[in-house]
């Protein structure tokens, strides 16, 4: 019976301190899960949350990003270099977020920065977990505040699966909301 006590305290003392630690590591590198970069939006069911700022990823991640979130909800990207460029809307899930890269890595960011070289510039509106419900939704929310000429929309195959499954990303949709056929679902 002592062995069994002592087996339990040994468990609970390192439980402990491994989620002090945890806890401690991932306020002191500000580190943050997607959805802390996430909202709630009647007309999208989610979008980054405007000037957001965090670190995505970890130290023992394959990636660790410092992730930017502008006041309209875009991802932080390298300003254009050059003045008569072709506006794009670059619009779609998280491979267009690109949240496992620093904000000026990401391929809008390397768009925007060789403008001169084929004319295009951009603002980045991808958001993690958005399949075509949320990229149409998040385009009727930003397509008439923001002066463009093109559209670039890309979603993943995970995302489009998303399509026919009102409940992907269940937490997600449990937390923020979900747009879907048009309709808004409350989380």
């Amino acid at each position: 019976m002592k062995s069994l006590l002592n087996l339990i305290s040994i468990f609970i003392i390192t439980l402990s301190l491994w989620l002090c630690v945890d806890i401690v590591a991932t306020n002191l590198l500000n580190i943050r899960g997607f959805s802390k970069f996430l909202t709630s939006h009647i007309k999208v069911g989610h979008i980054n949350k405007p000037k957001f700022k965090g670190h995505f990823g970890g130290p023992l991640d394959d990636f660790y990003a410092n992730v930017s979130i502008g006041s309209k909800s875009e991802r932080t990207s390298s300003n254009k270099t050059c003045k008569s460029s072709k506006e794009v809307i670059f619009i779609g899930d998280s491979a267009v977020a690109g949240f496992e890269v620093e904000d000026d890595e990401t391929f809008v960011s390397l768009i925007n920065l060789s403008c001169k070289d084929h004319g295009l510039s951009g603002i980045n509106f991808g958001v993690r977990a958005h399949d075509t419900h949320g990229v149409i939704g998040n385009y009727r929310r930003v397509g008439s505040i923001h002066d463009h000429q093109a559209v670039f929309y890309l979603i993943a195959h995970n995302d489009l699966t998303g399509n026919n499954n009102i409940l992907d990303y269940k937490n997600i949709v449990m937390k923020f909301g979900r747009m879907y056929d048009d309709n808004f679902y409350k989380p």
